[in-house]
C-alpha cells in the first residue's frame, strides 16, 4: 500500500494543513508550543497531524482511541475534515472523513479511481474501507508506527501482556481463540450428543412400540384367519350335511316318480264303453217303464170299460149301438180280450223293464266299481304327487342351502390386518433407518467431540507454544542484529520461554541486567525491542506501506545513543520511501532529509515545511 498525500482542516489542534506522504525521505518532525514555551514541543500537535490523522481517515479512531468529538477542534468544535489519499493494487483511492462538517456532516466518502464507492450509511461505507485496506488499527499500529501509542516498555509488562502483544502482532491469539471455539464447540457437541443421545433412546421406544404395534398386527391377523378358517370348517360340515339332504331329497323325488309309473290307471275305454251302455239301458228302462205305465193305463182303462159294460144301458159306450145281451157278451169278450192283450203286453214290457234294470243295475256295478278304482288312482296318484312335490320342496330347499352354504364359504374373508402389517413394517423400517444414521450420527460427533475436546484442551495450547516458540526465535535473531547496531558489543538482548511458560528478557552488559542499566540503555534496549517487533509484524501480516513513523523512541538517549538508533532507522528505510521521525529532541534534526515543525499558536497547529 502506497500512501500519497493527505490534507486535514479543523482535526484536533490542528488548523489547516496538506502534505505529501510519498518520496519524502526522512522527515524529523519537531513541535513549538508558543501557548506553553515550558511544554517546550509537547503538544504543539506533532503526532496528531502525522499518525493520528491517517488512523482517524482510515479506522475512524486515533491511537489513544479517540473518534468522534474528539477529534474536533476543542472537543466540541465543528468542521473537521481529514482526506488521505493512497494506492492499492493499481488503483487510487481518496478516503475523506468528516466530523459536523458544513457541507458533509459526518460522512465517510471513499472514490476509487475517481469513482464514488460511498455507501448509504457511515457503518456500510466503513467496512468497505476495511475490505479494501485488509488490515485493522492494531495491524497498521504494529507495522507502521511506533511512537508513543505503540512505544511501550516490552521489558517492564507482564509475562501476559507480553504474551498479548506477540500474539497480537502475530495473530496467534487466534489459537486461544480457537482453544475457546473449540471449547463452546464441545459443549455444543456434547450437548448434540445428549440431544442424538436422547432422540436415539425415543427412536428405540418408539420402535420398540412398532415392532409391539407390528406383533399385535400379526396375531391379530393369525387369529382372524384361525377364525375364518373355523367358520369355513362349520360352513363345510353344515355343506356337507345339506349335500346329504339334497341327496336324499333327489332320491326321494325319482322314488315318487318311480311309484307313479307302478300305479295302473283305471280303464278309461271300459268305462267310456259301460257309461254308454249304462245310458242306453237307461234309456231302454225308461222306455219300458214308460210302456209299462202305458200298459198299466191302457189295462186300468180296458178294465173301467169292462166294469162299465156290466151296467145296462139304452145304448153301447163304445159304438152307440143298441145295447142288447148279446151285444153286451160281444163287447165283454171283445174288453176282456182286449184286457187279456194289455196284460200280456204289461207283462211283457215288466219282463222288458226289468231286464233292462238289471242290465242298468249291472252296468252300475262295474262303473261303480271302475270309479272306485279311478278314486283309488286318484288317490295313489295324489299321494304320489304329494310325496313328490314336498320332496321336490325339500330338494329344492337343500339345493338352496347347498348354494347358500357354498356362497357363505366364497364370502368367508379374514379380517385383513396387511395394511396395519405393512404399516408396522415399513414404520420400523423407517426407523430403523433413523437409528442407524443416528448412530451413525451419534458415533461421528463422538469422534468429531473427542477431537474437539483434544484441541480444547491440549491441541491449540500446544500450537499457542510453538506459535510463541517460533516467534521467540524470530525476535531473537532481529534483537541480536538490533542490538549489534544500536547497544554494540557490550550488551545482548533476548527473550525466553520458559518451562513455566513464561516469557523473561535477558539483558547482559558486563554482567549487568536491565533493572540495573541506566535509563539511556533501558531506552535503546526498548528501541531494540521495539524495532525486532516492527519486523516480526511485517513478516506475520505480510503488509506492508511505503512510509514508517517513529514518534518519540528515544527519550533518554544521548547523541551517540541517537547514532546508533538511526543507523537502525536507515536499514529501516531501505524498506520505505518516507519515515517521519517525530521527536523534540533536536538531535534527530540532523539526520533528516527535511524537517517539518508543528507550531501551536492560539490553540490552533499549523505546518511549517
Amino acid at each position: 500500500m502506497r500512501f500519497i498525500k493527505i490534507e486535514m482542516e479543523s482535526f484536533a489542534s490542528i488548523g489547516q494543513a496538506k502534505f505529501d506522504l510519498a518520496g519524502q525521505g526522512m522527515v524529523v518532525v519537531s513541535g513549538q508550543n508558543k501557548d506553553a514555551e515550558s511544554a517546550s514541543s509537547n503538544g504543539a500537535g506533532k503526532s496528531t497531524i502525522i499518525v493520528d490523522s491517517i488512523c482517524w481517515a482510515l479506522f475512524g479512531k486515533t491511537t489513544k482511541g479517540g473518534g468522534a468529538d474528539s477529534v474536533t477542534p476543542g472537543g466540541g468544535g465543528k468542521g473537521t475534515r481529514v482526506a488521505l489519499t493512497f494506492e492499492k493494487d493499481g488503483h487510487t483511492y481518496e478516503v475523506a472523513r468528516h466530523r459536523k462538517h458544513k457541507q458533509h456532516a459526518s460522512k465517510l466518502l471513499v472514490t476509487k479511481d475517481g469513482q464514488d464507492l460511498t455507501k448509504a450509511t457511515v457503518a456500510d461505507t466503513d467496512e468497505l474501507l476495511s475490505s479494501i485496506l485488509s488490515i485493522n488499527l492494531d495491524t497498521f499500529l504494529y507495522t507502521t508506527i511506533l511512537g508513543q501509542g505503540m512505544m511501550f516498555r516490552f521489558s517492564q509488562l507482564t509475562d501476559q501482556a507480553r504474551k498479548e502483544i506477540l500474539e497480537g502482532i502475530a495473530g496467534s491469539q487466534v489459537y486461544e481463540e480457537a482453544r475457546g471455539a473449540a471449547r463452546e464447540e464441545y459443549r455444543k457437541q456434547q450437548l448434540e450428543l445428549s440431544k442424538v443421545t436422547g432422540e436415539i433412546s425415543g427412536m428405540q421406544s418408539m420402535l420398540g412400540m412398532a415392532q409391539s404395534n407390528l406383533t399385535n398386527a400379526q396375531n391379530l391377523q393369525q387369529q382372524a384367519n384361525a377364525k375364518a378358517q373355523q367358520e369355513v370348517s362349520e360352513l363345510q360340515q353344515k355343506l356337507s350335511a345339506a349335500e346329504i339332504d339334497l341327496a336324499t331329497w333327489t332320491a326321494a323325488v325319482e322314488s315318487a316318480a318311480t311309484l307313479a309309473v307302478h300305479v295302473p290307471p283305471p280303464n278309461v275305454t271300459l268305462q267310456a264303453t259301460l257309461k254308454d251302455t249304462e245310458g242306453k239301458a237307461l234309456t231302454a228302462v225308461f222306455g219300458a217303464s214308460s210302456t209299462v205305465q202305458d200298459c198299466e193305463t191302457r189295462l186300468r182303462l180296458a178294465n173301467q170299460s169292462l166294469t162299465q159294460l156290466s151296467s145296462v144301458g139304452p145304448t153301447c159306450n163304445y159304438c152307440g149301438s143298441k145295447m142288447t145281451a148279446e151285444h153286451m157278451q160281444t163287447e165283454q169278450a171283445a174288453r176282456s180280450a182286449d184286457v187279456e192283450k194289455i196284460r200280456a203286453e204289461l207283462a211283457k214290457a215288466v219282463e222288458v223293464r226289468d231286464r233292462y234294470s238289471a242290465m242298468h243295475k249291472s252296468i252300475g256295478d262295474q262303473l261303480a266299481q271302475i270309479q272306485q278304482q279311478e278314486r283309488a288312482y286318484m288317490t295313489a296318484t295324489h299321494e304320489i304327487q304329494t310325496r313328490q312335490s314336498a320332496a321336490a320342496r325339500s330338494r329344492d330347499i337343500a339345493a338352496n342351502t347347498v348354494a347358500m352354504f357354498k356362497d357363505r364359504i366364497g364370502k368367508v374373508k379374514p379380517v385383513d390386518h396387511s395394511a396395519s402389517i405393512a404399516m408396522a413394517e415399513k414404520k420400523i423400517t423407517e426407523l430403523q433407518a433413523q437409528e442407524r444414521e443416528k448412530n451413525q450420527r451419534l458415533q461421528s460427533l463422538t469422534e468429531s467431540a473427542q477431537a474437539v475436546q483434544f484441541w480444547a484442551e491440549v491441541g491449540f495450547q500446544e500450537l499457542r507454544v510453538q506459535s510463541i516458540d517460533s516467534l521467540l526465535t524470530f525476535l531473537n535473531s532481529r534483537l541480536a542484529h538490533y542490538a549489534q547496531t544500536i547497544m554494540g558489543k557490550d550488551i545482548s538482548v533476548s527473550l525466553s520461554h520458559t518451562d513455566k511458560g513464561k516469557i523473561d528478557l535477558q539483558v547482559t552488559s558486563a554482567g549487568a541486567s536491565y533493572q540495573s542499566a541506566s535509563g539511556g540503555e533501558k531506552d535503546r534496549i526498548d528501541v531494540c525491542i521495539a524495532f525486532a517487533l516492527l519486523d516480526l509484524a511485517r513478516q506475520c501480516t505480510q503488509w506492508s506501506s511505503n512510509i514508517l513513523v517513529l514518534d518519540e523512541i528515544a527519550t533518554f538517549v544521548d547523541a551517540s545513543g541517537v547514532d546508533r538508533i538511526m543507523r537502525a532507522v536507515t536499514e529501516l528505510m531501505d524498506q520505505v520511501e518516507s519515515s517521519f521521525v517525530i521527536s523534540h529532541n533536536p538531535v534527530f534534526e540532523g539526520y533528516g532529509d527535511r524537517v517539518w515543525t508543528v507550531i501551536k499558536e492560539a490553540g490552533v497547529s499549523r505546518l511549517e515545511q
